[in-house]
């Protein structure tokens, strides 16, 4: 069972995120084709590593090269629970049962920060936000940014045109705001905290920070560097909670400042606070252990406990010793019957002063010895005690079928 914040599973409603391909077009049979493509070629660059593991970690054999296993959990049908909200994203039409968007994954934990208004580190924060309306986030995480003086002169440009204050966030770039009286720049801050304090969000559109914005209703720019966040951004737009995406290399400050008086409008206000409010009604955790447990195949899982429990426990585990002995039944017939040809090889053949009384005889110029004769009477002992384990062993595995049959598993 697979649980993953990125859709991993062939649709033709929207591209793989690491496929490259655009999300601007409809459905379409290359949406489908792009997720096998990028499977096979994961698997081909890291086939070596993952077989090493197996071989090193694991004890297992290695997978073969050429057995698209890529695909492998498409293949063998594994149940895949998507970690985002499905008033977000919904499931797409073509997606199968096993498949299952569960919601967000959050808690509503306060303990990473409970006593932030008492610390003394955010008490010029506190008092930059109770001097005006709630300002627009702008954060990028963990990206790195090449040129962050640009970025910086961009925001603050941005924020002088549009008129509207702006909080940003240095975390791996800092990014210095404080030449303007409309920015101020703050280092990590809970987002739990401090994003139901600010009006809108930028940022790179990573799927926990895309969740954690909207979650709280927050209208969202996505400003994409690499790989899934272009999704996100373009499922922003999709959603309504948010304008199009704008790649961080294509940012300029008339664009943005533009970006900041959409962001702050009504119309897009209310759109996102009613996909926040539905996603808040979400159980992402519950949601993905009802999963986890509906596609549990118990009715293919055995344990020594299972024998002692209630039904239907005991019923299952029944199913599963049958099963088994459908194989094992012929298993043992075929080895039976070889080890009593060697039994009687050895116990019921006639003394050697016995059968040799007539012993060497000739017949047709032939002279055949009385060890020959027993070699010959041994090897047609045991040919016969084979042949009937081998008959045994299909006539027990006829009854183990039928029986098999005639008791199903019960329904998971």
């Amino acid at each position: 069972h697979m649980m993953f914040p990125q859709p991993w599973t062939e649709t033709t409603a929207f591209p793989h995120p690491f496929s490259g391909l655009s999300y601007n077009s409809s459905t379409s049979r290359s949406n489908y084709l792009s997720y096998g493509a990028v499977d096979m070629s994961m698997w081909l660059g890291n086939a070596f590593m993952i077989n090493a593991w197996r071989r090193m970690v694991l004890h297992l054999r290695p997978i073969r090269t050429g057995t698209f296993a890529g695909s492998m959990l498409t293949r063998l049908h594994v149940p895949f629970s998507y970690m985002w909200s499905p008033a977000f994203v919904p499931k797409p039409a073509d997606w199968p049962p096993y498949v299952r968007v569960i919601g967000t994954c959050h808690t509503d934990s306060t303990s990473p920060t409970r006593g932030l208004a008492e610390n003394v580190a955010y008490s010029a924060l506190r008092e930059w936000l109770s001097k005006g309306p709630p300002p627009i986030f702008v954060g990028f995480g963990s990206m790195v940014v090449k040129n962050p003086t640009w970025l910086a002169n961009v925001i603050m440009s941005a924020a002088e045109r549009a008129g509207q204050r702006v909080l940003v966030q240095s975390n791996w770039s800092k990014i210095e705001v404080n030449g303007s009286p409309l920015c101020f720049e703050v280092g990590p801050c809970p987002h739990d905290w401090l994003l139901p304090r600010v009006a809108a969000v930028v940022h790179h559109g990573g799927a926990g920070t895309t969740a954690a914005g909207l979650r709280f209703g927050k209208p969202t720019l996505v400003c994409p560097f690499f790989g899934d966040q272009f999704m996100w951004g373009d499922m922003v737009r999709r959603s309504g909670a948010g304008p199009a995406p704008c790649p961080i290399a294509k940012l300029t400050q008339d664009l943005l400042a533009d970006r900041f008086v959409e962001l702050t409008s009504p119309e897009m206000r209310s759109r996102a606070e009613a996909l926040g409010l539905a996603m808040r009604g979400e159980d992402g955790i519950e949601g993905g252990y009802n999963h986890f447990v509906e596609r549990l195949p118990r009715h293919k899982l055995l344990c020594d406990v299972s024998l002692l429990l209630e039904k239907p426990e005991h019923k299952v585990a029944s199913f599963n010793l049958v099963s088994i002995g459908r194989m094992a039944l012929p298993t043992a017939s075929l080895v039976l019957g070889f080890i009593s040809g060697i039994v009687f090889t050895v116990a019921f053949v006639p003394a050697q002063e016995t059968i040799c009384d007539s012993f060497p005889i000739e017949f047709n110029t032939t002279r055949i010895e009385c060890h020959e004769a027993r070699s010959l009477f041994q090897l047609g002992l045991a040919a016969t005690a084979l042949t009937v384990g081998i008959v045994l062993g299909c006539m027990m595995n006829i009854v183990g079928q039928l029986f098999g049959q005639a008791h199903p598993p019960p329904a998971p």
